[in-house]
């Protein structure tokens, strides 16, 4: 597995905060997205607008006093994406017969602090409810380029194996959570060391963020990289092993 993010923080967060994901058929739903264009995808919206208007110098342009200014950012779902991609093992027997798998998290938050000036201020935490989770929706398995569809049935098959007592736990642990520790500024971006809590285990990470600061919003986006193994986890497996997950997260 290995979560996504793209975020954009705001001042205010936006947005309906419901308790539970649903599925097609169930009752009172949260929507799914119909296709890719409907999942949110800020920091590639700013990316797209620099290199369309490199020389821009208009109200998005950083002023003086806005990088002085410490400022919390608030975000959630309705604006941001986080997500969780799960490849299947291809040394396993029947791995032809397996998918990869890609989990987007709803009814998420978090917020950021940060002043360019004085990074020893930054702090960033996220929370998000693990039965939240949805899964394998056909915009996000596009999005992230699998070229196919998993039907409703097979679908809520996985989400009970990812959310069961031997793999997320849900039951014992409802959430998946983010706090920062420490921000350091490389070439390489924003570093952002802090713990991770998963399936009841927490690790100490490092999560390298690419971040552009406006006049009204702030955006970033990284990739978290680990092991099921560093959550005391074993990959979900099937028919003796002949169909199973891969290592990383």
């Amino acid at each position: 597995m290995k979560p996504l993010i793209s975020i954009l923080v705001t001042s205010l967060s936006v947005g309906c905060i419901q308790n539970t994901y649903e599925y097609p058929d169930c009752e009172n739903e949260t929507e799914e997205p119909g296709s890719v264009s409907d999942i949110p995808t800020p920091s590639q919206d700013v990316e797209d607008s620099n290199s369309n208007d490199s020389d821009s110098t208009g109200s998005d342009t950083q002023t003086e006093d806005d990088v002085v200014k410490t400022t919390e950012y608030f975000y959630d779902d309705a604006q941001s994406l986080l997500y969780v991609q799960v490849f299947k093992d291809p040394s396993a027997l029947a791995s032809n017969l397996a998918h990869n798998h890609v989990m987007r998290a709803t009814n998420w938050t978090g917020d950021v602090t940060f002043n360019a000036s004085d990074i020893s201020v930054c702090e960033m935490s996220f929370s998000l409810p693990v039965v939240d989770l949805a899964v394998d929706e056909d915009a996000m398995r596009e999005l992230v380029g699998y070229g196919d569809t998993i039907n409703t049935s097979d679908r809520e098959t996985i989400r009970e194996h990812m959310l069961a007592n031997n793999q997320l736990n849900a039951n014992q642990y409802a959430s998946i959570w983010f706090q920062s520790s420490e921000c350091t500024q490389t070439d390489s971006g924003l570093v952002v060391t802090g713990d991770m809590f998963i399936a009841g285990a927490t690790r100490e990470i490092d999560v390298v963020m690419n971040t552009t600061v406006t006049n009204e919003a702030f955006y970033l986006n990284g990739v978290i990289d680990v092991t099921h193994a560093d959550f005391g986890m074993t990959p979900y497996e099937a028919f003796f092993g002949a169909v199973r997950n891969a290592e990383p997260l």
